[in-house]
């Protein structure tokens, strides 16, 4: 008998690609301080859009510039890759439902 492959649950993976969009989106919304973004490591996130949208927030904020869906959509448009980052709607789309406490 061959050896069972072992896959995780479809819970497991919507939770992690949920605590990855939570992420992006407080980052957007500059809910996380600038240390913390120093801490996120783009191996931290599984899906390849989400790893690329974190590559253009690190980009904006190591260049002093606002996370924000403007910027964001510019930088992936200018490498050519909006459509990698999963668009803009996918970007927009981030900050949905996160509650803001200022």
């Amino acid at each position: 008998m061959g050896k069972l492959l072992h896959f995780p649950s479809l819970a497991v993976v919507d939770q992690q690609d949920k605590a990855e969009r939570d992420l992006l989106g407080r980052m957007m919304l500059g809910l996380i301080p600038d240390e913390e973004i120093e801490q996120v490591r783009i191996g931290d996130f599984t899906k390849p859009k989400n790893r690329r949208i974190f590559q253009f927030i690190y980009i904006l904020h190591h260049s002093g510039k606002d996370i924000d869906l403007v910027n964001l959509c510019e930088k992936a448009k200018e490498y050519g890759l909006l459509e990698d980052a999963g668009g803009a709607v996918y970007i927009s789309s981030l900050t949905d439902g996160l509650l803001v406490n200022r």
